[in-house]
């Protein structure tokens, strides 16, 4: 789904949470087929009221969800590289008993390392054309595909797609096949994800306005980037920053050296570090420099954040944090979407509050006190099951 605020995890996963269909969800119908009642909806669940939630909206509460889970569980809902500066302690420089930095160990500001004292290099490997699949002959395309070489030395699970030239990243495809020999790679998408991104961002979400034909082909794009998402090896993973009194290479404003890191534990984001040297190629290679002044603070690299052990989390201790975003998510939803029973049955139980009761509410659901003073981030149902749910995760979160 295509929005200018960007967030972990992906919009489109939210539409099995309200019990919706992707189509309904993207906004699209189909002219070529009758889908009779098997859409939730008249097409789209965006434009049926004079103040429709949009999909920047939908993102915006989504980021807001992500941010307060991160802060509970200490690391981002989904991996996120990071640059973080550290303090060196004064403590450090006193007297004659100062640890040598060397054997010093930190702490970064995040938990749940993926990768470690690694700076992150984003570069494009290909533009594929996409090939669109019509699974079960009834004149609708659902599925797309899309075939490349992986390079040597890249690994699978760093593959990013990108529509093609712009900064739109298309999540939610899936690995078909990986022939190692040949490195051949085939994915495989569902069409609604591959509508133009133009044909959103110019869209206006008025009341009844028209929904996209997902059966006119001109809709959806025909090319698209693939990009590798890995680490750069020439730079340093760790940099010692001095100030302008470390003159070992003549006075200046402040300079670094490069280093290397080494996780301690990687649930809990403690390390160690070393020094390293430059090459003639100025990349990092083994050696050291000598620490003849006062570092006042290293900067490290890494990548933290919940992930899963293989290219595919849809079984991973991420759904379940995924799954706790959208009950926060759906509690918070400011506006009605449509009169369809199927998603209105999802928000309207999200979003009952449980502080005070509503006349004629219907059911009425009660925690008992123990529950009520952990609901970290609201009273509304959805605030507090996510709430009972991440509790439950917290103590094992680093054991998936």
């Amino acid at each position: 789904m295509i929005t200018q605020t960007k967030t972990a995890i992906d919009l489109n996963n939210f539409y099995k949470f309200l019990n919706s269909d992707p189509l309904t969800f993207n906004g699209m119908y189909l002219s070529c087929i009758d889908t009779g009642d098997s859409l939730c909806g008249d097409g789209d669940i965006w434009s049926h009221y004079n103040m429709p939630l949009s999909r920047e909206k939908l993102s915006q509460l989504i980021l807001t969800a992500e941010l307060e889970v991160e802060e509970i569980l200490g690391t981002p809902v989904k991996a996120r590289w990071i640059k973080e500066e550290i303090e060196i302690p004064t403590t450090w420089f006193n007297n004659n008993l100062s640890i040598p930095i060397t054997e010093m160990t930190f702490k970064s500001s995040k938990r749940f390392i993926k990768r470690f004292g690694q700076q992150r290099l984003e570069k494009i490997i290909s533009n594929v054309e996409i090939t669109y699949i019509d699974l079960d002959e009834d004149g609708f395309n659902e599925s797309a595909e899309i075939t490349f070489e992986l390079p040597e030395n890249e690994e699978l699970c760093d593959v990013k797609l990108y529509f093609l030239d712009t900064e739109y990243e298309l999540r939610g495809f899936n690995i078909k096949s990986f022939d190692e020999d040949s490195r051949d790679v085939v994915i495989t998408i569902d069409s609604w994800l591959l509508i133009k991104p133009n044909l959103y961002l110019k869209r206006d979400f008025l009341r009844n306005a028209p929904a996209l034909d997902g059966c006119d082909i001109n809709n959806y794009v025909e090319f698209l980037d693939v990009w590798v998402d890995t680490v750069d090896l020439c730079k340093p993973s760790v940099e010692f920053v001095f100030n302008e009194s470390h003159n070992c290479k003549g006075s200046c404003l402040e300079s670094k050296q490069p280093g290397c890191a080494r996780i301690v534990n990687s649930c809990e984001g403690t390390f160690k570090v070393n020094t390293q040297a430059y090459d003639e190629n100025d990349c990092v290679t083994d050696g050291s420099f000598s620490i003849c002044g006062r570092p006042k603070k290293i900067i490290v690299y890494y990548q933290a954040g919940c992930f899963s052990t293989d290219c595919q989390d849809e079984y991973s201790i991420c759904k379940v944090i995924e799954d706790i975003v959208f009950k926060i998510t759906a509690a918070r939803y400011p506006y009605p979407t449509c009169d369809c029973k199927c998603i209105q049955s999802v928000l309207k139980t999200m979003a009952q509050q449980t502080s005070f009761i509503i006349k004629d509410e219907g059911i009425i659901y009660r925690y008992n006190s123990k529950v009520m003073n952990n609901a970290i981030f609201g009273t509304a149902v959805g605030e507090i099951e996510a709430s009972m749910q991440l509790y439950r995760i917290m103590e094992s979160f680093c054991n998936y």
